[in-house]
């Protein structure tokens, strides 16, 4: 994920500018009524604890719906998540989801990421929920030493998922990479590249 876009960019068409000033190199859209409703418990280093998103079915809405679920040892749900990959963009091109039913600011392209993870979760039968691991949720954002551990073993996070979801958000998905990405491991990997609805 790419988050070191330049500030100067303006938002999107309709767009708020929702981004936390720069106090750091990755900046996030902003989301303090989010995070004062939606307490983040303190992960466990020692233990290596993650949190996972359970993804809800389309309700109609028009809003991605998911979980955020109580922290585990990465060990204890390995192969029983998918982890996702997508371009970040512009803290200031946001989008709401409804995390444990509040409005949660989410980059644009997250969103756009979510929404084609959920589709391809339903067209194949499967059992059970729709665990996800997406960063700007699962990481609590305000808690830069939480941040730091975290990114410190990304790596075997995405390693541990069942499978690892890509969206490119772009029109442009038959490169040299797109080739490439499909040699990745044998199904650990499925990319889910569709452009941005206009």
């Amino acid at each position: 994920m790419d988050g070191k876009e330049k500030e100067s960019e303006s938002p999107g068409p309709g767009q708020k500018d929702r981004s936390l000033p720069g106090h750091d190199i990755f900046c996030t859209p902003e989301n303090s009524n989010f995070l004062s409703k939606t307490p983040y418990k303190t992960l466990d280093p020692t233990r290596r604890e993650i949190r996972l998103l359970k993804v809800l079915p389309d309700s109609g809405s028009g809003l991605v719906e998911c979980e955020l679920l109580p922290s585990a040892p990465i060990a204890e749900l390995r192969s029983k998540y998918s982890a996702l990959s997508y371009c970040a963009g512009n803290p200031r091109n946001t989008e709401i989801i409804l995390v444990n039913g509040v409005k949660c600011n989410v980059f644009a392209n997250l969103c756009h990421a979510l929404t084609c993870a959920r589709h391809f979760w339903t067209t194949k039968p499967r059992d059970g929920d729709f665990l996800l691991w997406a960063d700007q949720i699962c990481i609590n954002q305000a808690d830069l030493s939480e941040r730091s551990h975290q990114v410190g073993f990304m790596r075997d996070i995405y390693q541990n998922a069942q499978q690892t979801l890509i969206c490119l958000s772009t029109t442009n998905t038959q490169g040299e990479g797109m080739k490439s990405q499909d040699n990745v491991g044998s199904g650990g990997s499925v990319s889910m590249a569709a452009p941005i609805s206009t």
